[in-house]
């Protein structure tokens, strides 16, 4: 049985608190209460609840907007949302607010420098960003990827990156976008793109070992030749650990969407609500690479047919 109506007795601090909660999450509320004002006080209470989520959203926004961060799809969603408050959907209210919060406070600031992030590190922390340096101390970390420490000349910064760095050393001049964690000091990068190889002094033109003259060109095609046997057998190692990452997060989106549709398929608007943000998961993990093509129109496939389910409950209920 599928409950989608509850009662209150009581309109107090306590009631018109748990009523507010039980609105917001799409059930109708029928709540009991001795005295006409505070019945009046409670519908005041609510109504009030719900424009406060409308105006934190767009203090969210408003914060973004003083860095100069992107928050044209935050401000889409909060539209949603106060569409959804004119119609009276509590519940959407309450899912595209999430939304819109958390894309002004995750959305992108660009390209700038190190020294002024950290200027305003408190205002950035969790924004992404995008910053043109060069690495130093580049480690290694297995099964995650790298960690290095960026120069943009203005500063350094921490860098981890989730990802294989093909073709890419100390010295280099690289681009990184990702997430600025301020009280880590330190950029997760989730791309990371070479600009130019490091810049090498001007050596002579022949080198004589045992008697035996050997040309720059035929060392340089020697050292050439041995790099890329190395460069072939780690992009190998790589490319498996990538694609064993690969497997774990799609294996762990499949159960996230079966279970969202277990959990909440007695609440359909809920449920639809929960789709769609792992739908938009699956977009961002394609578009960083991390989901392949394949594995997401598996997902999206999974999510559609779920949805499709979904919509015709949704519409099955309307009066």
């Amino acid at each position: 049985m599928q409950i989608q109506t509850v009662g209150i007795a009581g309109l107090g601090l306590l009631g018109r608190g748990i009523a507010a909660c039980f609105l917001s999450r799409g059930f109708h509320v029928i709540a009991f209460t001795r005295r006409q004002s505070t019945h009046d006080e409670a519908r005041r209470y609510i109504a009030q609840a719900i424009d406060d989520l409308i105006e934190y959203a767009q203090s969210e926004i408003d914060k973004a907007k003083e860095i100069k961060a992107d928050i044209s799809a935050a401000e889409v969603k909060l539209e949603q949302a106060k569409q959804a408050l004119a119609r009276e959907d509590n519940q959407m209210v309450q899912y595209l607010v999430d939304d819109a919060v958390w894309l002004a406070k995750s959305s992108s600031i660009g390209q700038t420098s190190i020294v002024n992030m950290k200027l305003m590190a408190a205002k950035c922390s969790g924004h992404t960003v995008t910053l043109t340096g060069t690495i130093n101390d580049l480690r290694a970390r297995p099964e995650v990827g790298y960690i290095f420490e960026l120069d943009d000349g203005t500063d350094r910064i921490t860098v981890a990156y989730q990802g294989t760095a093909v073709d890419i050393g100390n010295e280099y001049e690289v681009r990184v976008t990702g997430i600025f964690d301020a009280p880590r000091q330190t950029v997760t990068a989730s791309s990371m793109e070479k600009i130019s190889g490091p810049s090498t002094p001007p050596e002579s033109d022949t080198t004589s070992v045992t008697g035996i003259t050997w040309s720059i060109e035929l060392i340089t095609a020697i050292v050439t030749i041995c790099g890329a046997a190395v460069g072939v057998s780690a992009w190998m190692v790589r490319t498996q650990r990538t694609s064993r990452r690969r497997k774990i997060l799609f294996k762990k989106l499949v159960d996230e969407v079966d279970e969202v549709y277990s959990r909440f398929r007695m609440n359909a608007r809920r449920c639809e609500a929960e789709l769609y943000k792992l739908r938009d998961q699956a977009l961002d993990g394609l578009q960083q690479g991390v989901v392949d093509e394949n594995s997401y129109n598996v997902l999206e496939n999974r999510i559609d047919d779920y949805l499709k389910e979904i919509g015709e409950e949704i519409e099955s209920e309307k009066p």
